[in-house]
């Protein structure tokens, strides 16, 4: 049976360790298999501009932080020019996997 619930970023890391202790256990490649997945996983759903995030690209965390951005964005660029503007607008850009 499979949940509905979507995993986090420790989950999907705690599986892989569970799949590696077992590789250690048994010997049999697929724990490695299944970790090596899982970890791919990882790095598909869960990096964003080099940084790692607990919730998946479309989670709403992610969503909810490329909101405030562009929030900061409208509220401070105004107010800048410049090297300053430019700095915010990079650091403001949507986060995008």
């Amino acid at each position: 049976m499979r949940g509905s619930a979507d995993g986090v970023l420790e989950d999907y890391a705690a599986f892989a360790q569970a799949c590696m202790t077992l590789l250690g256990a048994t010997g049999e490649v697929e724990w490695f298999e299944t970790a090596e997945s899982l970890l791919d996983r990882v790095l598909e759903q869960f990096v964003a501009g080099g940084s790692y995030f607990d919730t998946a690209e479309d989670a709403e965390e992610l969503v909810w932080l490329n909101c405030y951005h562009a929030h900061v964005l409208a509220r401070i660029g105004p107010t800048l020019d410049g090297a300053d503007l430019e700095w915010l607008r990079r650091a403001c850009a949507p986060i995008e996997v």
